[in-house]
This record gives C-alpha cells, structure tokens and sequence, in this order.
C-alpha cells in the first residue's frame, strides 16, 4: 500500500497525528487528512516535509489538536474530492 503516517513536529520530538494517510491536501491554511477507511481529519498549520520512501509526511502549525476529526465515507470516490 501506499499511504503514509502523518506526524506533528515539536522542538524535541515527532507525534504520530495520522495513521495511514491516503489523501493529504492544503485546505484553506488547514492541513486534510483522509483514509482509505473515510476517517478525516484536519491539522490548523502546514507541511513541513515529506518523505516519500519513509511514507512520512511531517506537519508543523499553530494547533497541537485537531481543527476537526470526523468519520465519513468518502462521498466523491476516487476523485478525491470531498464534500465540506
């Protein structure tokens, strides 16, 4: 599979945010996160960095928590498209 495991960056340290990413995309300043699964989740900050051959993808922003977390089935398909 292809996804990757989102973490959140703090000085000292990494913290598993998401598991398993299969959509990552800049929302409005907002960081959306979605599973193959349709769980969601959104991160109030930016992508750091990503490491594509670690699966990896490193956020930093304002927000230790989550701006939303919802689950919901993927009403777009593979479009990737999503409804707000």
């Amino acid at each position: 599979m292809c996804e990757s495991n989102v973490y959140i960056r703090s000085e000292n340290d990494e913290v598993l945010f998401f598991d398993s990413a299969d959509v990552v995309r800049v929302d409005g300043g907002r960081i959306y996160m979605r599973s193959l699964f349709g769980e969601e989740k959104y991160y109030d900050g930016e992508i750091e960095e990503i490491l594509l051959s670690k699966h990896k993808i490193i956020l930093k922003g304002r927000d230790p928590n989550p701006a939303h977390t919802s689950s919901v089935a993927n009403d777009a398909g593979e479009s990737g498209r999503y409804r707000k």
